[in-house]
């Protein structure tokens, strides 16, 4: 709570059910219960004003959220009005659903949250024996060279729009491909430097993801 336009020639309390928080005299006050809260505007003078009553209710969390895997998604489990995934306390852009398909080891976790606007975390999984599908063929997916030294170029010879993006070892999304029968299109790697970088393709509802190595 905060209180508009604070007079600095006056000092400020405030009571919670008529009876004052000790310690609280700036012009804002930061509580997490519940009550009939009030500010009080005063000076040395004997000058005493009490604002009208603001009632604050504290909401419950949602549950804690309880992280399983199987093979590569992660499941937050249902009931829940939004998700944010986090791969080592950063978070991952674009990953707001109740699944998660991990490109990376590290240590994952899901901030939940319900229509009050209140959130919880989950614990932190740390996933370290992942496995990353890299038979392009089989998918009809061809990216060369790989690995590669300035750009590589993806053909992907599959039905229907696919979409491609290509990820840092953080989860951010660097690069985004959008469309039909793709035929030597850029990955993106152009600019980037030397490293392992993760390419995932969506198609038809199916998704795949491969490294790539830029020296």
């Amino acid at each position: 709570m905060k209180i508009q336009k604070p007079d600095t020639n006056f000092r400020y309390s405030w009571l919670q059910d008529g009876k004052p928080l000790n310690g609280e005299t700036s012009a804002e006050l930061n509580t997490d219960n519940s009550g009939r809260i009030q500010a009080v505007k005063w000076n040395t003078s004997g000058y005493r004003d009490t604002s009208d009553a603001v009632k604050v209710s504290r909401l419950p969390l949602p549950p804690k959220p309880f992280l399983t895997r199987q093979k590569q998604v992660l499941d937050a489990g249902n009931g829940y009005d939004s998700y944010q995934w986090f791969l080592n306390d950063t978070l991952i852009q674009g990953e707001t659903g109740k699944t998660h398909f991990m490109q990376f080891t590290g240590y994952y976790s899901c901030r939940v949250g319900d229509k009050s606007g209140c959130f919880n975390y989950s614990d932190t999984l740390q996933i370290s024996d992942l496995a990353i599908r890299q038979n392009l063929h089989e998918h009809n997916i061809l990216i060369k060279p790989n690995p590669t030294v300035n750009e590589a170029y993806i053909n992907i010879n599959r039905s229907g729009i696919s979409t491609v993006k290509l990820y840092d070892v953080n989860g951010k999304v660097l690069y985004e491909l959008k469309g039909l029968n793709m035929k030597d299109m850029p990955c993106g790697l152009m600019d980037l430097s030397a490293g392992m970088y993760t390419l995932s393709v969506e198609n038809e509802g199916s998704r795949f993801f491969f490294r790539i190595l830029k020296h």
